[in-house]
């Protein structure tokens, strides 16, 4: 069978639609466990324009929504998969178009036209096209947008495997995957192992030459553009290839030095278990540099992506309540601020639980931080001493949204005020600023509670230029937990952080390395599973500061550096999300 297929360039070897060598085989027994999307070629354009069809028709696959179906007429786990596949076309009918692909050449044109008949779908038998898409198993699906960028690929469900089957399938990733691309939300899983029948596939492919709109569009827009749009809090925009070509060598040199994307947890062997990783895969580095050196090429225009769009606004959709401060604060032009703090009431009547808060200035560029601390109902001083066991909502460099897991949210008892602490820092001109805050309610109780903790110590006394002072703090643990996320704090003299949990039997593991800190991009590491802490261990947080004029942020090296709230003081805070049990 012959397709049309518009080879610019190869996907098994240099694009990463398929599986990394180094990745675990695939064995067709094994459950559809998730693996990485920047190792399975997610977000790359598919190099297919068209397939032809067993009936002799020709599928464009730039006309929308496609869920390519490897199958099989012999092998067991297609066959299970036929009705759920024919399913799943039905009720998409109209929104997405499937086409089943069968790579296996041994399999009678009997066989096929059985199966075709069978399935009553588009279907094509040419292993070709799984070739080129890097197919693994018989049962493996690429779902692709209307600009043949793959934004899913794997199971169609988790009911089957070879020698195993469940009742009914409890994750239904392609379902999912379609769910999400027809509201224009992110795939929640874009990429999982396909149990199956194995492939064995020869195929012939070119290397791809990176350009604009093939290749290094996706990249900028999975990457930069939520904070490089238009209406985005970096200076530079880069929504177009003239914004972006002008600047092709700056871009390869700032992620080859891993400095953009902002990402400063240390490189893990295997899977990243970060939820929220920014870090750009081997391949995207390449692609970048090669594209830079090639002198930054465009390429054609129908090769680029499906433009994203980016909230001007909020970020975890629209409030159920909005906090705006009373007054707009001024900054003033030059020179250091004290802390300001706002008190508000929103008057709740009744308990809520909080799902996502986001905090908006008006003037980002003078705000530092915000931290905002809930004030009990019949107190009057916030309960956790301004942010040494924890804050309600913060606003710092590159985070300004919380949205918990489904499931999962804090509480705010009826009655409660908000303390606002805000940092602003002068920067030539002056302003002012009235920050608002925005907040969603859950429709009901949760199932667990998100809270806020840190483990710190006071006890700082940084020796003048001392080049790697060490300080450690120790947060025992006094009931089961389970971790959600880390946010480490220091100032401009912080250099290190780390966090480890040390067991009650007195083992100790590695939670989060931060060899790098960087006090401009303050980020929140959001595991992909929480992880369990038993009563009785510890949180042990170490920090390392540079007090030495090799410092270039190091205002005076001379000085004794103690525990204060300016930026010229320190501070040892590693916070974290967390949920009791």
């Amino acid at each position: 069978m012959k397709f049309g297929l518009l080879l610019v360039g190869a996907l098994v070897a240099s694009s990463g639609l398929m599986w990394r060598s180094s990745q675990r085989q695939q064995l067709p027994n094994e459950t559809p466990n998730v693996v990485e999307a920047s190792q399975a070629g997610i977000g790359q354009l598919v190099p297919i324009s068209s397939i032809n069809l067993l009936d002799g028709s020709t599928m464009e696959l730039s006309d929308g929504i496609t869920v390519i179906a490897m199958t099989s007429a012999t092998c067991p786990i297609s066959q299970k998969l036929t009705e759920t596949t024919k399913r799943l076309a039905k009720t998409y009918e109209g929104k997405v178009r499937f086409v089943c692909v069968n790579p296996m050449s041994s399999e009678s044109a009997k066989e096929v036209q059985s199966h075709a008949k069978h399935l009553g779908l588009p279907y094509a038998h040419d292993s070709r096209i799984a070739g080129t898409l890097g197919a693994k198993t018989t049962t493996e699906v690429f779902v692709l947008d209307r600009n043949r960028t793959l934004i899913y690929r794997g199971a169609i469900d988790d009911q089957y495997s070879i020698g195993a089957a469940k009742p009914v399938a409890t994750s239904n990733f392609l379902d999912d995957a379609i769910t999400a691309a027809l509201v224009g939300r992110e795939i929640p899983i874009k990429a999982t192992e396909a149990p199956g029948c194995l492939l064995s596939l020869k195929t012939e492919v070119q290397e791809l030459k990176p350009t604009y709109h093939n290749r290094i569009s996706r990249i900028i827009q999975d990457n930069c553009l939520r904070c490089h749009n238009n209406d985005g809090v970096a200076p530079i925009k880069l929504e177009t290839y003239a914004q972006v070509g002008d600047r092709a060598r700056m871009i390869a040199a700032i992620t080859k030095s891993r400095r953009m994307p902002p990402w400063s947890a240390a490189p893990e062997s295997g899977p990243s278990k970060w939820a929220n990783d920014a870090s750009l895969s081997p391949d995207d580095l390449k692609a970048i540099a090669d594209w830079a050196a090639a002198g930054a090429p465009e390429g054609n225009p129908k090769d680029a992506p499906t433009p994203r769009k980016w909230p001007k606004e909020w970020g975890i959709g629209k409030p159920d309540l909005v906090i705006q401060l009373p007054e707009a604060i001024p900054v003033k032009a030059d020179g250091v601020m004290d802390y300001v703090y706002v008190r508000y009431d929103p008057k709740l009547t009744e308990d809520k639980w909080i799902t996502a808060s986001q905090i908006l200035p008006t003037d980002r560029s003078v705000v530092h931080h915000v931290l905002v601390f809930p004030i009990p109902p019949g107190q009057e001083f916030a309960s956790d001493n301004r942010g040494l066991a924890g804050f309600f909502a913060g606003y710092v460099p590159g985070n300004d949204t919380q949205i918990f897991p489904e499931g999962y949210a804090k509480k705010v008892p009826a009655g409660t005020r908000f303390e606002f602490q805000i940092h602003y820092t002068p920067n030539g001109k002056a302003t002012k600023d009235q920050l608002r805050m925005g907040l969603k309610f859950a429709a009901k109780e949760p199932k667990r509670e998100i809270r806020t903790a840190a483990v710190t110590t006071l006890m700082l006394s940084i020796p003048p230029h001392a080049s790697n002072h060490k300080v450690v703090g120790r947060l025992p643990v006094m009931r089961d937990a389970d971790l959600y996320s880390f946010l480490p704090h220091m100032h401009v003299r912080g250099k290190a952080y780390r966090y480890e949990v040390e067991y009650p039997d007195g083992k100790t593991e590695l939670l989060l390395d931060i060899p790098k800190y960087d006090f401009n991009w303050q980020l929140e590491y959001k595991l992909k599973n929480p992880k369990f802490i038993p009563r009785g261990s510890r949180i042990i947080g170490t920090a390392w500061y540079d007090n030495s004029d090799d410092n270039p942020a190091n205002p005076d090296p001379s000085r004794r550096v103690t525990w204060g709230e300016q930026t010229s003081d320190e501070m040892m805070l590693g916070y974290m999300m967390f949920s009791p049990r």
